[in-house]
């Protein structure tokens, strides 16, 4: 028995690089911040 679970991949946009890089000076841990939310939405099916 297989389990063939969707994987969901997300690519960043350039625009959301450049945006993240500004918002890291402001915010130190704003990449520490996103990262949850972004495998949480990896994970849903």
């Amino acid at each position: 028995m297989s389990n063939n679970i969707p994987v969901i991949e997300i690519d960043l946009t350039p625009e959301y690089k450049k945006n993240l890089q500004k918002l890291s000076k402001k915010y130190r841990s704003i990449r520490l911040d996103i990262q949850p939310l972004i495998e949480e939405i990896q994970r849903v099916q």
